[in-house]
């Protein structure tokens, strides 16, 4: 049984669809889908023997967005458009952790928290208000551009 303090994953795929899907759509990008990683050796700390550290265990859910052209990576890229086609939302249950940093260049100066730097740890609650404020500040910047090239 879960603790009631974290997201299951169908919880927090519906989370990230209802409230990123909508504004990733106008923005230009398509979903790709979600994902449980469970696999400890895709991130977990080692010690000097070559042991895991002790600890919950490796649980991950990923989400994924994919650009719908070459213009919206341009757009949301423009020294490095290649770097925008798939952005990606992390988030680790046990740690409270939500990876938001691949929209900072839409939305890092519109949260009131660091995106790159500030992962949490996220109860519930600050998921939910992350994800949301997350999709006004993509939406914000659809606005700003009056719309976005053709997806």
């Amino acid at each position: 049984m879960r603790p009631a303090s974290t997201l299951s994953s169908d919880e927090f795929f519906e989370l990230v669809e209802a409230l990123l899907g909508p504004p990733m759509a106008d923005l230009g990008y398509h979903r790709i889908h979600g994902s449980v990683n469970d696999q400890p050796a895709s991130r977990s700390s080692l010690t000097s023997a070559g042991h895991e550290t002790s600890g919950p265990p490796f649980l991950r859910f990923e989400y994924g967005f994919e650009a719908g052209s070459d213009e919206v990576m341009r757009l949301v890229g423009p020294d490095d458009p290649l770097s925008q086609e798939e952005w990606w939302v992390g988030y680790e249950p046990s740690t409270g952790r939500l990876e938001l940093d691949h929209w900072e260049p839409v939305a890092g100066g519109r949260l009131d928290w660091d995106i790159r730097r500030d992962d949490g740890p996220c109860p519930v609650a600050e998921v939910r208000r992350r994800l949301l404020a997350l999709g006004l500040a993509v939406r914000a910047f659809v606005e700003q551009r009056e719309g976005t090239p053709e997806h």
